[in-house]
């Protein structure tokens, strides 16, 4: 029943017995009428509008006093031409609309250049969209196609430049969606987000489509971490840049960070990555930080020297306010058993210890220990592990074959360029 604003009241019993009334559309403010005693069914709704009429054959549409126009009822919508639906002089006003449950296609030109509108709900009675249906609404920020549409028509978005996100739960197998004239924003910078099993279809046959097609999916953290603790989202679009948080317990650094078990590299303090079309398992490694004590001495590596005479440098560190003077590094191996006066020059902050080596054979070793006064110290390695009877052993040929990137059974040393030197030179242990 559509009762005009003119009407101020009704009866008593007006409505007595009408138990097949849904809806009563009042064309004006709820203070104009006063329908106390008209027996009104209790499952009948009363609706105050700005204005009502029909947009179908079982199909009706108004626009309340919020500025909202619903279309309900049953069935197909009219179809129009542009600028002919019946509430195209409201088009300023009207801020939201509502397709109702039990409406089964929006009509073509149905809501042309209706750029006031901010929100529209799309019942899951939907089956299609028509042509140009929502064309110039440009207020619209996102909205939802619900599964049971089959059909998106021509020009059904052109122009919704505004619209960042589209969410689309329809298979692309009963979907037809046609490309002309949905061109959402440039560049493809809509997102479609599809659920994340569809993603490929949708992009497999929707290419033509001027959307990007994104899904969520799933980012688990390894319970098994210790150590530290590693936060992340739960999930992230495809595409998406995600930051993990992670932070070492006390006397812990970081060793390893990994996606799916693939290493990924700190970048600018933080650990990111690009989410792929897959969930992932991130997982983290830490290590504890070895207290260093500054008053023992740690044998902190070797390298392969090409300069001058061929051999192995030794480096080392001594403990604070060490004299260099009072120490030697005994090295016994191939060119025979050698005492060493330390070098402070080769490299700041060490003392170096250079044993010669004639020619490399397989299975060659060299011992160095580090002497005090004629006596061995405490060695320890760069862990803070202390070597065993403070004496290191190094097998010479598949140390300098690896540094030299040589795999002969006989190695003599080779002569090299400058720039080979550097490059070759830097294997430390």
């Amino acid at each position: 029943v559509i009762i005009a604003d003119s009407v101020t009241s009704i009866g008593q019993h007006a409505f007595k017995g009408c138990s097949s009334l849904n809806d009563i559309f009042f064309i004006g403010e709820t203070s104009q009428l006063d329908a106390y005693g008209a027996d009104i069914p209790q499952e009948c709704k009363v609706h105050y509008v700005k204005d009502v009429g029909k947009c179908g054959t079982d199909a009706a549409w108004f626009v309340d006093t919020d500025d909202m126009l619903t279309i309900t009822g049953r069935g197909a919508m009219d179809d129009y031409y542009h600028g002919e639906a019946p509430w195209y002089d409201l088009r300023d006003e009207i801020t939201s609309v509502v397709i109702a449950e039990g409406i089964t296609s929006i009509g073509c030109c149905a809501f042309p250049e209706c750029d006031s509108i901010e929100d529209v709900d799309i019942a899951n009675s939907i089956k299609s969209i028509g042509d140009s249906a929502f064309e110039g609404c440009t207020g619209l920020g996102t909205i939802t196609v619900p599964a049971s549409v089959k059909y998106i028509g021509y020009y059904a978005f052109n122009g919704c430049d505004g619209i960042t996100d589209v969410y689309c739960d329809a298979v692309p197998s009963r979907i037809t969606w046609i490309p002309d004239g949905c061109a959402f924003m440039d560049d493809k910078a809509t997102k479609c987000h599809v659920p994340k099993e569809l993603l490929t279809a949708y992009k497999r046959k929707f290419s033509g489509v001027n959307v990007s097609f994104v899904s969520e999916f799933g980012i688990t953290v390894d319970n098994s971490i210790t150590g530290g603790t590693v936060m992340a989202p739960e999930s992230s679009l495809f595409g998406d840049t995600v930051t993990l948080d992670i932070s070492p317990d006390t006397d812990h650094e970081i060793k390893s960070v990994t996606v799916n078990g693939e290493p990924i590299s700190a970048a600018d303090g933080g650990y990111t990555f690009v989410m792929p079309d897959k969930d992932v398992i991130v997982s983290a490694e830490f290590a504890e930080i070895s207290q260093i004590d500054d008053t023992v001495a740690y044998l902190q590596g070797a390298r392969v020297s090409l300069d001058g005479t061929f051999g192995l440098n030794f480096f080392f560190t001594l403990p604070t306010d060490a004299d260099p003077t009072e120490y030697t590094i005994h090295a016994n191996g191939p060119s025979g058993e050698i005492d060493i006066a330390p070098d402070t020059t080769v490299m700041s902050g060490f003392i170096c210890g250079k044993y010669p080596i004639k020619a490399v054979h397989a299975d060659q070793k060299v011992t160095v220990t580090l002497m005090k006064n004629g006596e061995a110290v405490p060695l320890y390695n760069r862990n803070g592990d202390r070597i065993a009877d403070d004496t290191y052993s190094l097998g010479i040929y598949d140390y300098v074959a690896a540094a030299l990137a040589l795999d002969d059974s006989y190695v003599t040393p080779p002569t090299r360029t400058r720039s080979e030197r550097r490059i070759h030179t830097e294997h430390m242990l």
